[in-house]
């Protein structure tokens, strides 16, 4: 009996092992604006595990960075409808009507996500983001959130990125740049606070400090296609054109399906590098993408 539970326990701990990977691995595709493989990845969760909400409310952030807004809602909703307790999705709920000016609504559906969750720092920095990370921002009510959530958990490096960011909306660059230092110290090697600290030298015209920062991010991170987007731009800023295509190149490897990562490569190899030969090439692959995922209707 004993061998049995044994066997038992190692394959749950493989299948949750399983599974979180999994997760990461549709998160991290969204990272890169790689929506549709983080598509697929939370569509094979889903019809694997139907019941587990997580899973929808994850879908629905990728309908939601694509501005898919009506798919997105559905999404929170079937979240929803798994649990009552989805606070996540009554938090992508509020985001939404927050970026319609539908404040009430909005209000409604984030405090619910925050009843009985005080002292849960993830909801109370994901409220915090669903005010900072929209059209309109409001950079005072995030930081209400952002505060509460690094105070229950300052070890959590990812607070001290949400506050930096706020901070910095509000025209603290002193402020914003120390919590990035914060984020440095809690996690040396995430690759976004450097992203973000590069943004604010790149703001003060210091293009040397700021391409330091976005290669520091590269190395931490090869597979991190935000800072290859950003490198690749500051070195057309800074005029350092000899070192564009091959960050470009990994950009647009990393970015996958996106259309207008190759559309960039295209742009810089035919005005900037003037290599027409490739630029016709990568030209036409894009082209082909399009037509090969437009459907034609006749009659």
């Amino acid at each position: 009996m004993k061998s049995i539970c044994s066997g038992i326990l190692v394959s749950l701990i493989a299948v949750l092992g399983l599974n979180a990977q999994t997760v990461q691995e549709g998160l991290r595709h969204l990272e890169n604006e790689n929506f549709k493989s983080a598509m697929e990845v939370f569509d094979k969760l889903i019809t694997t595990q139907p019941k587990v909400y997580i899973h929808h409310y994850y879908k629905a952030e990728v309908f939601t960075a694509m501005g898919n807004i009506q798919d997105a809602k559905s999404s929170y909703l079937k979240g929803l409808e798994i649990s009552s307790k989805c606070d996540e999705c009554l938090v992508g709920l509020g985001k939404l009507e927050l970026n319609k000016n539908k404040h009430q609504e909005a209000i409604k559906n984030l405090e619910s996500a925050l009843k009985g969750n005080s002292k849960n720092a993830s909801i109370q920095a994901l409220v915090g983001k669903a005010y900072l990370y929209i059209d309109k921002p409001q950079a005072e009510t995030a930081l209400t959130y952002l505060e509460k959530a690094r105070d229950l958990d300052p070890k959590q490096a990812k607070y001290w990125i949400y506050l930096g960011d706020a901070y910095q909306l509000k025209g603290d660059l002193g402020q914003a740049m120390t919590s990035f230092e914060t984020a440095v110290e809690k996690d040396k090697n995430d690759p976004e606070t450097y992203v973000k600290m590069a943004r604010i030298w790149a703001d003060g015209k210091n293009l040397d400090l700021a391409i330091e920062r976005l290669e520091t991010a590269t190395k931490l991170n090869p597979g991190y296609a935000i800072a290859y987007k950003e490198l690749y731009e500051m070195y057309i800023r800074a005029r350092k054109f000899d070192k564009v295509i091959p960050i470009l190149d990994k950009y647009v490897e990393l970015s996958g399906t996106d259309v207008d990562a190759k559309v960039r490569l295209v742009k810089f190899l035919c005005f900037q590098a003037k290599d027409y030969t490739r630029a016709i090439t990568e030209a036409n692959k894009v082209l082909e993408k399009i037509l090969n995922n437009t459907h034609f209707t006749v009659g």
